[in-house]
């Protein structure tokens, strides 16, 4: 929660998300926010987007992408 935004690749930039949320715990839906594959790196415009997740037994959560991911 303490983590601070400019460790991840949306940190800065016209994308960025620092200077709303300065950690990850003020993202909108903390703990729920992560790595997804449409941020390739910093300052992406998939930055602050909201994805499906969806593991092998069929349950699915929400994240808020934060970072680079890859997919699978």
């Amino acid at each position: 929660a303490d983590l601070r935004m400019g460790s991840v690749a949306c940190s800065n930039g016209d994308h960025g998300l620092m200077a709303q949320y300065p950690t990850l715990g003020e993202v909108p839906g903390f703990p729920n926010v992560g790595g997804i594959p449409d941020i390739a790196g910093w300052d992406s415009p998939s930055c602050g987007t909201c994805w499906k997740v969806t593991i092998p037994n069929g349950n699915s959560i929400f994240i808020r992408g934060v970072d680079s991911g890859r997919s699978g």
